[in-house]
């Protein structure tokens, strides 16, 4: 799976040994993105504050990836088109059911991390 234009991207680069945000405002596709040659371990590391590693999924804290998103800057009207998303994975069981965690596909795409 690759990354798409409207996908809202958790960026994991384990060679600046940085979690952020990209494109927060594309609501279609959530999608965690390991960049790096950091093994397992370092990825679960650095994403701990923000969720847990699953297999091929990462289970990703709401209200955190919600902060995280408005750190990045989202426009006006972004948290409830969120919302919508978030009841949108629901009713496909990619949440807990106390909707506090969202499930998010794990894409790795190895090698060293491009430089900014």
């Amino acid at each position: 799976m690759s990354v798409q234009e409207d996908d809202v991207i958790v960026q994991v680069d384990t060679a600046r040994r940085q979690v952020g945000v990209l494109e927060p405002d594309m609501l279609r596709r959530l999608q965690v993105d390991v960049t790096g040659e950091g093994g397992d371990d370092e990825v679960a590391a650095l994403l701990a504050p923000l969720g847990r590693r699953e297999a091929d999924h990462v289970w990703l804290d709401v209200e955190q990836l919600r902060a995280a998103a408005h750190d990045a800057g989202v426009p006006e009207g972004w948290d409830e088109q969120f919302d919508a998303m978030l009841a949108f994975a629901q009713t496909h069981g990619w949440t807990d059911p106390a909707r506090q965690r969202v499930r998010a596909h794990l894409e790795r795409t190895g090698g060293p991390s491009p430089t900014p």
